[in-house]
């Protein structure tokens, strides 16, 4: 399984990265490379959340994982603001629990993984990285 985690990582992070290039300078591709393999990892951790979920250290893993990724997530934010590229959130934040986020995030993570358009990519992984911090704040003890 690792090695799958590793090998999507991979190849979403290249594409990104390789469509970026005109948007973003080096230092904004590594924290672009950054939040794509937290978003990765995410999906995956959430894919096996009947078994993790009573599991406090791979739920404390998880949160501080994200919470570590705070910084790439604003600097990325701000590269696609500035690249004309609107980072708005779809996100419907009327009532969150633990369960809503992950069925949120699964399905933008369905469209982020076969969009293959830069632009529509790049408004997805700010909201994809929301729900990330809403859940490692809602999960965190």
């Amino acid at each position: 399984m690792r090695e799958e985690i590793v090998g999507q990582v991979r190849a979403v992070q290249a594409a990104m990265a390789q469509a970026a290039e005109p948007y973003f300078g080096e230092w904004y591709l590594d924290d672009l490379r950054c939040v794509v393999r937290l978003t990765v990892e995410f999906y995956y951790f959430l894919q096996d959340w009947e078994s993790v979920s009573g599991d406090a250290f791979e739920l404390r893993y998880a949160g501080e994982s994200v919470f570590s990724g705070v910084d790439s997530f604003c600097s990325v934010s701000g590269g696609c603001r500035g690249g004309g590229i609107s980072t708005k959130s779809a996100i419907q934040w009327e009532q969150m629990s633990l369960a809503s986020v992950r069925e949120q995030f699964l399905a933008r993570y369905g469209e982020f993984a076969v969009e293959t358009d830069f632009d529509k990519r790049c408004r997805l992984l700010p909201d994809l990285f929301r729900l990330q911090i809403v859940f490692a704040g809602m999960s965190y003890e």
